[in-house]
């Protein structure tokens, strides 16, 4: 079925429009259930408020209607001149005790409600008359309905008798005489059976609606429909929990029984007790469901009624597509000659029409492509830069042959890039760090460009700069270029600058560098730092007298011999003119640039000169360090002011810094 619908277009459209037919209906039947079933919570709770305030007010009218009575009973006793000296004593043209008594049993035969009827004296609480005469005698001084009905009407809270441990209210009262004198506390316990008709009244609630009340240790002061002898056990529910808190209002929770309830709740201040009128949630929202299920049963015909338009709709519409899906087949096999038939004059045969327009745009495209192809592959065989592509493990997949050129291997030669660094690098170390530096260059964005000395194949040492370029698929392109030639003008140019273009010698900046170099070796070691300042005599003269090209040839006869006098390690620069210095590094002792100095005169004394006989000499100035200074300019300083020291004396000599002279 799964594979019917994923290759047929009718199939799909018909499945789609079902799946969203359903899709919608069952959103609108649930909307309706949840909106329906809102405005039912609501005339659920109306109905359960209005019936609690009912009950409420019908308890509140019992309950004034015995307090009446209460009434009554006391201005009959005081009209009978009771006081607690003539109940006790019974004596003539006063009520007796049992005339009292009798008028208390009356009011008890009259009332089924009323449990007893007593009198209690104004202090000590104790029982003068009661309908029950095994009680007269008793002492009620600490109860509550006693302490507070000496100052005025009160209503006690619903609690166990502790006689019969039945649920009874207790209502007491004050008999004073005219003068305003305490004579006795009237109290009546009252049975709950009318309360209990009142709250079990089930008018407007329904077949599961109840109402109850709870005292404040969470038992039942009145029986549910039903229960029969339910009342006195606990009760615990969430409607009870906030309403014996205080609070008033409304909700949904489980009753005590696990039945999913609306409930109302309320606190009676008056009578410290909690009414609570619940109905089953299926009653109250049966409503709801009964419409979201018409609704989804109706939505449920139509869909399956339109889903037959549907169904040939899509056949007509699936036509002229499916006569474009034949062109595109035809094309996808090569055949871009291949156009769909426009048989509509609406948006499916401007499709058609596009896709004959894009297959003959197609045919162009591939054609210049092609042809685009071929003039890129000439070029990447011409190019005179080596291009490779590699793969991510290393493999050298295609190689141009500029490639081969540069490096002398081919890509068959050299199949990975551990293979070419084996044969263009001599030692281990390069082999490896060229691998690893090109394949972490494939994992960048923006790869270095790299450039290295490696060993062609004919054996000369050549420079080259590559750099990597990252390609969909995990490939990599190596762009190599052979730059020997920059390199080696790069160093010719390098040479220039820090050396005299007449001698070779190093100028005066690699001089300084050299000469720090030494001092830094001199530093660490211990060792001694010589420096001769050496300045030719007489060579302004000759000079002028043989011209500027011979003066050249003296001065490069000077930098040959200056060179022949010192190891290899020391320098010789040029500081300018005829002025030279030599520095003679890692010396043991003093003693031995004074030897240097002596051969130096020796060999600037020499007669031949550039093919002429002449005698040229020169003056030598020393400064050592760290004898005479300990920092380039101290040196120079000292070992120009020796040098001079020694032209003073007629050149052709030498002489040390802080020393005497010497010839």
């Amino acid at each position: 079925m799964t594979s019917m619908i994923q290759k047929s277009l009718v199939a799909r459209l018909v499945s789609t429009y079902l799946v969203c037919s359903l899709l919608a209906t069952a959103s609108v039947g649930v909307a309706t259930y949840l909106v329906g079933r809102s405005f039912l919570r609501q005339a659920a709770v109306d109905r359960l408020e209005t019936s609690s305030r009912q009950k409420e007010t019908d308890l509140a009218l019992w309950v004034e209607e015995r307090l009446r009575d209460m009434q009554y009973v006391g201005a009959m006793v005081l009209s009978e001149g009771w006081s607690e000296k003539t109940a006790e004593a019974g004596g003539p043209g006063r009520p007796s005790q049992a005339r009292v008594n009798r008028h208390l049993q009356d009011i008890k035969a009259a009332q089924p409600d009323v449990r007893e009827v007593l009198l209690l004296a104004p202090s000590g609480g104790r029982v003068l008359a009661s309908t029950e005469p095994s009680h007269v005698g008793g002492y009620r001084a600490s109860y509550n309905y006693y302490t507070q009905g000496r100052e005025g009407p009160t209503v006690q809270s619903v609690y166990p008798s502790p006689d019969t441990l039945r649920p009874v209210l207790t209502m007491s009262m004050p008999v004073k005489d005219p003068s305003g004198a305490l004579l006795a506390v009237l109290a009546v316990h009252l049975g709950l059976e009318p309360i209990d008709r009142i709250i079990r009244s089930r008018a407007g609630l329904g077949e599961t609606g109840e109402t109850y009340l709870v005292d404040t240790a969470n038992i039942l002061v009145t029986s549910r429909p039903g229960e029969g002898q339910g009342v006195g056990r606990q009760a615990h529910t969430e409607g009870i929990q906030r309403a014996l808190g205080g609070a008033s209002g409304h909700g949904l929770y489980l009753n005590d029984a696990g039945v999913p309830v609306v409930g109302v709740y309320r606190w009676l201040p008056t009578y410290q007790m909690a009414l609570l009128a619940e109905m089953s949630q299926a009653e109250a929202f049966a409503s709801a469901g009964r419409l979201a299920l018409v609704i989804v049963l109706v939505g449920l015909v139509a869909a399956v009624c339109l889903g037959l338009g549907v169904h040939m709709l899509s056949r007509r519409v699936a036509r002229p597509i499916l006569a474009v899906t034949r062109a595109a087949e035809a094309v996808a096999g090569g055949d871009l000659s291949a156009r769909a038939p426009v048989m509509t004059r609406d948006e499916l045969g401007n499709l058609a029409k596009a896709f004959n327009a894009m297959t003959a745009q197609l045919s162009d495209l591939y054609a210049r492509l092609e042809m685009e192809g071929r003039e890129r592959g000439a070029v990447l065989q011409n190019s005179f830069d080596g291009i490779a592509l590699a793969g991510h493990d290393g493999a050298l997949i295609y190689g141009n042959p500029g490639l081969r050129r540069l490096f002398g291997y081919s890509v068959e030669e050299a199949p990975t890039l551990a293979a070419l660094a084996e044969r263009i690098f001599v030692t281990q170390e390069e082999r490896q760090a060229f691998v690893l530096n090109l394949m972490g260059d494939m994992a960048q964005e923006s790869p270095p460009e790299r450039v290295f000395t490696f060993q062609h194949r004919d054996g000369r040492q050549c420079w080259c700069r590559m750099r990597v370029s990252r390609m969909p698929g995990d490939r990599m392109v190596l762009n190599a270029q052979d730059v020997s030639a920059l390199k080696a003008s790069e160093e010719q140019v390098r040479h220039m600058a820090l050396h005299d273009p007449l001698t070779g010698l190093p100028n005066r900046q690699l001089f300084a560098d050299r000469l720090e170099q030494a001092l830094r070796l001199a530093r660490r070691t211990g060792s001694i730092v010589g420096l001769l300042y050496v300045d030719l005599d007489g060579f302004k003269k000759l000079n002028d007298a043989y011209g500027h090209a011979h003066g050249d040839r003296v001065l490069v006869e000077t930098a040959l011999r200056l060179r022949a006098c010192v190891r290899d390690s020391d320098t010789v620069a040029r500081m300018g003119g005829d002025e030279f210095v030599v520095v003679l590094s890692d010396l043991a002792r003093t003693e031995a640039a004074h030897a240097v100095a002596k051969q130096i005169l020796e060999a600037l004394y020499q007669p031949e000169v550039a093919g002429g006989t002449m005698f040229v000499g020169a003056s030598v100035g020393l400064a050592c360090y760290p004898e005479h200074g300990t920092d380039q300019d101290a040196l120079l300083s000292r070992a120009d002011a020796a040098m001079y020291a020694a032209k003073r004396l007629g050149g052709n000599a030498f002489r040390c810094a802080g020393a005497s002279p010497t010839a």
